[in-house]
C-alpha cells in the first residue's frame, strides 16, 4: 500500500494570508493528501509568510529556521506569501529552497503531486472570526489597491488592483446563504477601491448583497478611509441596513500632517464624520481601527492628536503597530526617524488610551 503524503502548512499572517492557507489545506486534502499538525511529520512544508513589517519579518525569518531544523531528511520546505516579494534579499541570504509569492503560487502544481484547484485557493473560505467567535465565510473581494500609502511594502506583493467579478461573488454569497451560513467577512488588500477596475465600487456590491433575503450579517475588513469621499455617504446609507455588524477602518493617526507625509488619501475630520454617521445609523455597530506610530517626522503633539481621537471615537478595538522601514517604499529614504524607545511608548499609550476610552464607555 503506498504511504499517503503528508503536508504541513503554516500561517503567520492576516486574513488575506490565512485564506490562502485555509485554501492550500482544502487543494491538498481534495488530492488525496493528509495534512499534519506538525513540521517535524511532513514530507511538505508549506509556510505562507506575512512580513508587513519588520516584526512579523523577523518573525518570519526564525520561523523558516526553526521548520528548517524540525523537518524530516527529504522533506521539502517551500517559503509562500508575501516575504519574497517585499525583502527577497533576506530570505534568500537566510534560506536557499523554493520561494513562491502569491503571483507564482500556482507553479506549485508543476512541484507538488496535486492536480486541479490552485485557481481557487485565494478566493473565499470558512475561517474562524473572534467577532463571531465561529467559522465565518470569508469572501475576498479583490486583490491590491488603488493607492501608495508610504509605508506599505504589501504594495510590492500586489501592485494593482484586480476585483473579482461582482456576479461571481453574489453567486457566492447565495450559496453560503441556501447552504445555512450565518457569518460573513468581505475582505480584500482594501476593500474600498474594489470594483474600480471593472466600472463598479463597494457600495454597488453591497447594495446587492444585503437585498438578499435571509438571517445574515457581515464584517468588513480593511476599509481605507480614501474612499470615504467617494462612497462614503452610500456606504453610511448600507450601514443602516443593519447588516453590517462590524468595520475593520484603519485610522493610522489622528494628525492631517502625519496623514500627508505617509500618502495617506483623507483627512481626520472625514474620518470623524464617517465614525459618527455610521454609528448613528446603526448603535450596535462595531468599529476597529489602526494606528501606526512612530512615523517619521510624528511629533509629541502629533501623537497627541492620535490619543485623542482614541479618547473620543471609543472604537470597540485598536492595534497600535509601530513604523518600520520597508525595502522599495516610498518611506525607505525618510529622515527624521523617531527613536525606537519612544515608538515603544507611545505604541503602550495608545493601548491605555483605548482601555480608558472603553472604561470610560462602560460606566457612562
Amino acid at each position: 500500500m503506498l504511504k499517503m503524503k503528508k503536508v504541513f502548512i503554516y500561517s503567520n499572517g492576516c486574513y488575506t494570508n490565512r485564506i490562502e492557507a485555509k485554501g492550500l489545506e482544502r487543494l491538498f486534502k481534495g488530492n488525496g493528501w493528509t495534512c499534519s499538525d506538525r513540521a517535524k511529520d511532513a514530507d511538505f512544508i508549506l509556510f505562507e509568510t506575512c512580513a508587513f513589517n519588520k516584526e512579523k519579518e523577523d518573525e518570519c525569518i526564525s520561523t523558516i529556521a526553526r521548520f528548517a531544523k524540525e523537518k524530516n531528511r527529504g522533506a521539502q520546505l517551500i517559503v509562500c506569501g508575501c516575504l519574497p516579494k517585499i525583502n527577497k534579499k533576506r530570505l534568500r541570504d537566510n534560506f536557499k529552497g523554493l520561494c513562491l509569492d502569491p503571483s507564482t503560487l500556482s507553479s506549485l502544481g508543476k512541484l507538488v503531486p496535486v492536480k486541479e484547484g490552485f485557481q481557487d485557493i485565494s478566493k473565499s473560505q470558512y475561517l474562524f472570526d473572534d467577532h463571531y467567535q465561529g467559522d465565518a465565510l470569508y469572501i475576498k473581494i479583490s486583490s491590491g489597491c488603488m493607492d501608495r500609502c508610504a509605508y506599505c511594502a504589501v504594495k510590492n506583493v500586489f501592485p494593482k488592483l484586480v476585483s473579482r467579478p461582482k456576479k461571481e461573488i453574489l453567486e457566492e454569497f447565495r450559496r453560503s446563504l441556501k447552504d445555512g451560513n450565518r457569518n460573513f467577512c468581505i475582505t480584500a488588500e482594501d476593500i474600498g477601491c474594489y470594483g474600480l477596475d471593472i466600472g463598479t465600487d463597494l457600495v454597488g456590491l453591497l447594495e446587492d448583497i444585503v437585498r438578499l433575503k435571509g438571517r445574515y450579517s457581515i464584517i468588513l475588513r480593511r476599509l481605507n478611509p480614501s474612499c470615504l469621499k467617494r462612497i462614503g455617504r452610500g456606504l453610511v446609507d448600507i450601514i443602516d441596513s443593519k447588516r453590517i455588524r462590524y468595520i475593520c477602518t484603519p485610522a493610522q493617526s489622528g494628525s492631517d500632517k502625519v496623514l500627508r507625509l505617509m500618502n495617506r488619501k483623507y483627512s481626520v475630520a472625514e474620518f470623524r464624520d464617517f465614525i459618527k454617521k455610521a454609528r448613528d445609523g446603526f448603535s450596535l455597530l462595531k468599529i476597529k481601527t489602526d494606528f501606526m506610530v512612530g512615523f517619521p517626522g510624528e511629533t509629541e503633539e502629533d501623537f497627541r492628536k492620535s490619543l485623542d481621537l482614541v479618547l473620543e471615537s471609543r472604537f470597540d478595538k485598536v492595534l497600535a503597530f509601530k513604523f518600520s522601514k520597508r525595502t522599495n517604499t516610498i518611506a525607505w529614504g525618510l529622515k527624521d526617524c523617531i527613536p525606537e524607545e519612544i515608538k515603544d511608548a507611545r505604541q503602550r499609550n495608545i493601548v491605555l488610551a483605548h482601555k480608558l476610552s472603553v472604561k470610560t464607555l462602560t460606566n457612562s
